[in-house]
């Protein structure tokens, strides 16, 4: 529901977290933390099996913000105003005509 807010009112989408603030995050959440000395050693303790359950996350996360990126840019690019024409460009169209 949130995506689609910010789709709708033109908000600019929020770069996505990494793997390992993905990883930090969740373990945050179930108080399993201390600090981010215990959340580094608890990530090279993971096999690779996990770890890659956190990439996955990730590139989803990626995937989604490039898709609403790209629809915030094209919705930019038809409200914002167009450049007026350079000096040159008047000359070149003085001479033209």
């Amino acid at each position: 529901m949130e995506h689609l807010h910010e789709l709708i009112n033109g908000i600019k989408p929020k770069r996505p977290a990494g793997t390992f603030r993905i990883f930090l995050q969740e373990k945050a959440k179930k108080y399993e933390l201390k600090d981010l000395q215990d959340g580094k050693q608890k990530w090279n303790e993971l096999k690779e099996e996990e770890k890659e359950e956190y990439l996955k996350k990730s590139h989803t996360l990626s995937l989604a913000y490039k898709y609403k990126k790209m629809i915030f840019e094209k919705k930019i690019r038809k409200i914002r105003p167009k450049k007026p024409p350079s000096s040159l460009g008047f000359f070149m169209k003085e001479k033209k005509g």
